[in-house]
């Protein structure tokens, strides 16, 4: 789903919790200096969700850093303490600008004007299996502009120091790829450069709105491939050119129908310019396009998004099993080529609704000309994947 605040229909969700803040002026500052800048920082979500990947542990979370003074300022470095669930120290890493460039110039905004708010995507994403993340201490070093790039990495004109407790989230439902046993790409998942996860939740028209969450945090945008692995054939301004453009769609999950739209015409190309139909203004208010959400009775609901108007074969109130056919692609709402956006959901209203990771059963990951058949496991990012028998 080609979420940008730019969309007039994109919406966007972020959570916001304000944690202490310390800072104090550094014995070097010169005596007519002015009081150095409060800033407050603040982790989105407050707990956030470890993912389970193949000997690795993810965290999807990322920051607010608000300058509430009156002086410009720099991040110019990020340190991260892990502790165990005794307080015990395992780990240590950190991001500064030391280097040509420094790791901390990974992140696309540092700059912190007066009075003004930023987001920090979290740097420190993955950790190994064997890694206990009980406390996460978030350690942040500000200066002016001008200044901070030859001190000492420990000290700083103005710091703050932020704790995360992450839980790790297992998923409540039996999933299925919702592409069933055709060769399926994930075209762009929540990994650390994906569009789901490099949302700016800082941006004003967010915050006017009052948003509580991102959605797509944990999403997928699912295509399916061609006998070379090829995403369409011929030119690709065309939508039935794209092999996932009227691929079948089938629960992933047992449930009760929450949500259905089947009248929303695709997006069109004329030339190389994208055509989107004309809506009244409540039609489609954030996007979804024609859609299928599914209550699956236990927190959890799957959303289905972009499929193609008039091939949603269930209405509200219908009960589904894992595997029924609900539908098909399209290219309809806030989409770009034909794909499916997949997401979990806490909610069916996406301002209300937090997004949860998603774990998958009875599929195979297809590495070239190897299989691997996996029992129960994440996708994301690059993976090309298909259904297996239920065996």
């Amino acid at each position: 789903m080609n979420y940008s605040w730019s969309s007039s229909r994109g919406v966007w969700l972020g959570a916001v919790l304000l944690f202490s803040v310390c800072w104090s002026r550094p014995s070097w500052a010169e005596p007519n200096q002015a009081p150095p800048s409060s800033i407050q920082v603040r982790a989105v979500p407050e707990r956030p969700y470890i993912e389970r990947r193949e000997g690795q542990q993810l965290l999807n979370f990322d920051f607010f850093v608000e300058n509430t003074g009156g002086r410009k300022l720099r991040l110019n470095y990020i340190r991260v303490s892990v502790h165990d669930a005794a307080g015990q120290l395992v780990l240590q890493r950190f991001a500064d600008e030391n280097g040509r460039p420094g790791g901390i110039e990974t992140l696309p905004v540092r700059e912190l004007q007066e009075k003004a708010l930023i987001s920090v995507f979290n740097p420190f994403y993955v950790f190994g299996a064997d890694v206990p993340l009980g406390t996460l201490r978030y350690e942040f070093g500000f200066d002016p502009p001008d200044e901070g790039k030859n001190r000492l990495r420990q000290e700083h004109a103005v710091t703050a120091t932020v704790e995360v407790h992450p839980e790790v989230y297992e998923g409540k439902t039996e999933l299925m790829l919702p592409l069933g046993n055709a060769r399926t790409l994930v075209q762009d998942g929540h990994d650390f450069y994906a569009h789901h996860r490099r949302q700016d939740l800082s941006d004003p028209g967010l915050r006017k709105l009052g948003v509580m969450n991102n959605p797509v945090l944990f999403a997928y945008d699912l295509c399916t491939l061609g006998p070379n692995n090829e995403l369409y054939k011929g030119s690709p301004y065309k939508n039935e050119n794209w092999y996932t453009y009227s691929a079948r769609i089938f629960a992933p999950g047992d449930g009760v129908v929450a949500s259905v739209a089947n009248a929303i015409p695709d997006n069109t190309y004329e030339g190389k310019t994208m055509v989107s139909p004309k809506l009244p203004e409540d039609a489609d208010p954030v996007g979804l396009g024609n859609h299928v959400i599914i209550d699956h009775g236990n927190g959890e609901f799957s959303a289905l998004v972009h499929m193609k108007p008039g091939s949603v074969r269930v209405k509200k109130g219908d009960r589904v099993r894992r595997g029924d056919l609900i539908g098909q692609v399209g290219m309809s709402g806030d989409a770009g080529i034909p794909h499916l956006h997949y997401m979990v959901l806490s909610h069916t209203e996406l301002l209300k609704a937090r997004a949860l990771p998603s774990y998958f059963v009875n599929f195979e990951r297809i590495l070239g000309g190897k299989v691997v058949r996996v029992r129960r496991g994440q996708i994301d990012s690059g993976d090309i994947v298909q259904a297996a028998d239920e065996k």
